[in-house]
């Protein structure tokens, strides 16, 4: 079985500004944040995730696909992990806008032992609205010997 991961995108921003705090592999409780601005942009990108045997990469189930131009956009996720979950979710806004877009997919990475399943969507036209939400579940801090080295 013939397995990809492709991805074809273009971005570009006058002015781009952020911030991020994620947690550790090892931590139990922690903060999720990530908080970005952008000025005057264009983004346009094509995704596709179907590895559903290679177990030496991300395996998972996946698709999404933007198109759009803004004067002004700004995204925030929070979330938290509590234990070996991790629990986020995105609400961004756009002025100056036309856009759409969708995305998500449900993910396996052997590497760090997390189990990922995510959505999100985006439209606007003058003014716009993206939301999101994502569920990780940390089967590595239970069990190591789930992860491959």
């Amino acid at each position: 079985m013939n397995n990809k991961s492709s991805r074809a995108s273009f971005s570009a921003s006058v002015l781009e500004v952020g911030f991020s705090e994620q947690p550790e592999n090892f931590e139990l409780f922690a903060p999720i944040l990530d908080v970005s601005g952008r000025a005057g942009g264009l983004d346009a990108n094509v995704e596709a995730l179907y590895n559903l045997f290679d177990t030496s990469e991300k395996m998972g189930i996946g698709a999404g696909g933007n198109l759009g131009a803004f004067g002004l956009a700004g995204e925030a996720t929070v979330g938290a992990r509590i234990g070996i979950i991790d629990l986020s979710g995105t609400l961004g806004g756009t002025l100056y806008s036309a856009h759409i877009g969708a995305d998500g997919g449900v993910s396996w990475n052997p590497q760090t032992g997390k189990l990922n399943a995510g959505f999100g969507w985006n439209i606007g036209l003058s003014g716009g609205v993206k939301v999101g939400g994502n569920i990780g579940i940390n089967i590595g801090l239970i069990c190591p010997s789930c992860i491959s080295r």
